[in-house]
């Protein structure tokens, strides 16, 4: 996840809700818009009470617990904060000065005056809360500021003061007189300058409470039981104790914040900091409406990570700022990577996919779906790339495909390993995990994909074998001759069927039913509701489905009777510099051509220049190649005390900063080895016509047997036979007549 690409994500969805509502942004005052913040959370992200790069964090987190403890080791090595700052990462600070059993203000407060809580066990009436904080040389609680309200909230957010997550509310000193109204019992300032009173006062509802949900006043009879806080001023100022704290550090050796996880005996604090990071977490998306915020959510998480291509007033302010894919070469001709990529989702996430289909072309008309198909075309329309195709490609002058690294897809890719938020990676590697596939399966990166590596041109050869289907085959149950057509099997998330598709359909069905997760499903994968996980559900979805027993479920996925399998073999080598041997003629070394920002020589030509003009300004030609250079820091200097772990790594120039062609950019060929592939047919074995060919061979080969014999025989016995049956009646005799004179006897002459 890329923290600052977020801010400018959550500001353009906030600009869009003032532009539903009529407004125009460009024109508000910064005050004006405070206004409408508020109603936009609450429509957009219903129950949010945190930050919402908090959410988005956690979100992005591969293993929510590992994130929680990278926060953990942050949070317990933050160095001595000043009052007007909040820790990014962890639980808020005490700044001390009360007795023993009391709890501070945090660290956060802008009041020079340090208040001081205690929560008391058991149920009170008003008066006898009253009475009891007295005996205590405090009062019951009250209000100065608004500041004191806002860090009591604090208090109460971050679990310092121990309370039962059952109470709604607890006694305010407040009491009420008709010529005054509400008041503090103690300041006797108006609680509402600091408090809004929810609903109205009935008669007789002479007390108020505070309500811990909304920090608002809310007007109850005295008589009424509740649970009281108590509340006094320390003897020590803010400023008192920020001076102490200074003059200790003076003196005391800070231990790494490492230690926290290898020394043994800090091993229960970092438990208990865990803990209370996480039910801090767990409470937050306990409380949010997820399923009502999908697309809310689903967009903010959509442009957080790293975009395929910039997207202008989104994630970018130049072309080649942040994009993952920086130039493209199809066939050898230079194309806008806007018209050939789009970003798909996949089993790891959302990830740039070439020659793939649109998500409405994919899915079945679901939530997720729309939101996916709104996404890219946004992300096309709003891109500094014009998503055309060039000259002759929809003439049909498109070059033909050939062998060769120059003849297939040439691409110059960027990680941006510098904008990278701290506990978003899971992996131990440095690269780009790639996958090359057929765009009707479903890209299972976790299966075949491999690692392509930066700082060095890679070299992605792929062959194929394909496999083609007679029609005749449909006539033969599916179970025999295992495999379906895309058309015959029906998915319910996909409008084709795939084997890849139906496993991995599978495996979310089996995920769902996993207990405690409630059907819910990781916000990157396809579901037919909104029915989004939180951190903890979707690890635990993953973890699940690809691993164990789940994949056996998934035996009625047969294969495609129609597929293209690819197999790849990569190799690569290390970017070479920009010298005298090849400056001008290789690719990342000529200076006419449109090459993506940052150049390779960039930081080489800045510093010619401030050789040669020693402390002169550079050129404006030149400045361009300074902002936008190849040198980039680890981490902001800015949040280098917050987020650094191991602070030695980034100690001088050099070590903190690296240079991106060595770390982040990488050049990758994909192209065919072979100009032919191998194809396979499925087909009948053998054909009616082959059935009574074979068996006629057979038979004239042993026993002279033709289709003539078999026509004669048939006559023989059909025709003939039933001839002869009907004629063999017995017919009468004839008597011969001989001629006069003759006798029937012989004569001798």
């Amino acid at each position: 996840m890329a923290t600052d690409t977020l801010e400018r994500v959550l500001e353009s969805q906030f600009n869009n809700y003032l532009r539903e509502k009529g407004l125009d942004p460009d024109k508000m005052t910064k005050e004006e818009k405070e206004k409408y913040k508020k109603s936009y959370k609450d429509e957009a992200y219903p129950g949010l009470d945190t930050d919402l790069s908090e959410i988005a964090s956690m979100m992005t987190a591969p293993d929510p617990g590992a994130a929680l403890g990278a926060k953990a080791v942050v949070a317990a090595g933050l160095p001595q904060i000043k009052p007007t700052e909040k820790p990014d990462n962890g639980i808020s600070k005490l700044i001390g000065g009360c007795d023993p059993g009391w709890v501070s203000s945090t660290m956060t407060g802008n009041s020079s005056t340090i208040f001081c809580y205690k929560v008391v066990d058991g149920l009170f009436t008003n008066a006898e809360a009253k009475a009891y904080c007295q005996s205590k040389q405090s009062v019951l609680l009250e209000f100065d500021s608004i500041n004191e309200v806002e860090d009591f909230v604090m208090l109460l957010y971050d679990e310092h003061l121990p309370m039962n997550k059952n109470i709604k509310a607890v006694w305010l000193g407040i009491h009420y007189s008709e010529s005054f109204g509400f008041r503090f019992s103690s300041n006797l300032m108006d609680p509402m300058k600091v408090l809004v009173m929810e609903g109205e006062r009935k008669k007789s509802m002479n007390c108020a409470q505070y309500s811990l949900k909304d920090s608002k006043l809310v007007p109850v009879h005295c008589e009424e039981k509740g649970i009281a806080i108590c509340t006094k001023t320390s003897d020590f100022t803010r400023e008192q104790l920020m001076e102490q704290s200074l003059k200790r550090s003076k003196r005391e050796v800070k231990a790494p914040k490492f230690d926290i996880f290898l020394n043994p005996t800090k091993k229960a604090e970092q438990r208990e900091l865990e803990i209370k990071l996480s039910k801090k977490y767990r409470d937050t998306f306990g409380a949010m409406n997820l399923t009502h915020s999908f697309p809310s959510i689903f967009e903010m998480l959509w442009h957080s990570i790293n975009p395929c291509f910039d997207i202008k007033e989104w994630t970018s302010d130049y072309r080649d700022e942040k994009s993952t894919i920086k130039r493209c070469w199809w066939k050898g001709v230079p194309i806008n990577c806007t018209a050939i990529f789009k970003t798909n989702p996949t089993d790891r996430g959302m990830c740039c996919t070439f020659n793939a289909k649109a998500a409405d072309q994919v899915y079945r008309e679901t939530i997720f779906a729309q939101s996916v198909a709104r996404l890219q075309r946004m992300n096309v329309n709003n891109s500094f790339e014009e998503a055309n195709l060039p000259n002759g490609f929809l003439t049909g002058k498109e070059p033909r495909p050939e062998i060769g690294k120059n003849r297939g897809l040439t691409l110059i890719i960027d990680s941006h390993a510098n904008i990278v938020s701290p506990g978003t990676v899971a992996d131990d590697f440095e690269g780009f995990l790639s996958l090359v596939s057929s765009s009707e399966k479903f890209p299972s990166l976790t299966e075949k994909g491999f690692v392509v590596r930066p700082g060095h041109e890679n070299l992605v050869g792929m062959t194929a074998v394909d496999t083609i289907a007679d029609e005749a085959i449909r006539n033969v149950n599916s179970s025999k001759r295992n495999c379906y057509f895309n058309d015959e099997y029906q998915l319910e998330m996909y409008k084709k069927y795939s084997q890849s598709g139906c496993v991995f359909e599978c495996l979310l069905k089996f995920g769902r039913t996993i207990p405690g997760l409630q059907g819910c499903t990781p916000w990157f994968y396809p579901s037919l509701n909104t029915n989004m996980c939180d951190p903890w559900q979707t690890n635990e979805f993953i973890r699940k489905i690809f691993g164990g027993d789940a994949g056996e479920q998934c035996g009625h996925c047969l294969p495609d009777c129609v597929s293209t399998i690819y197999s790849s073999s990569v190799s690569a080598t290390p970017l070479r510099r920009c010298d005298t041997k090849n400056i001008g003629m290789s690719t990342l070394c000529k200076f006419t051509d449109d090459l993506p920002h940052p150049r390779v020589w960039s930081e080489q030509v800045v510093n010619e220049y401030k050789r040669a003009y020693p402390g002169e300004p550079l050129p404006d030609f030149i400045k361009e190649y300074a902002v936008k250079s190849a040198r980039r820091q680890f981490i902001n200097p800015e949040k280098l005390r917050k987020e650094a772990v191991f602070e030695e790594l980034y100690e001088d120039e050099k070590s903190a900063t690296y240079n991106a062609f060595e770390k982040d950019i990488a050049v990758v060929h994909f192209f065919f080895q072979e100009p032919t592939v191998f194809q396979y047919r499925r087909s009948l074995r053998m054909t009616w016509v082959d059935f009574v060919g074979q068996i006629g061979g057979v038979l004239g080969l042993c026993i002279g047997f033709s289709l003539l014999s078999g026509v004669e025989i048939i006559y023989w016995f059909t025709l003939r036979l039933s001839h002869r049956i009907c004629c063999s009646r017995e017919e009468e005799p004839v008597k011969r007549v001989l001629p006069y004179g003759m006798d029937t006897a012989s004569s001798s002459s």
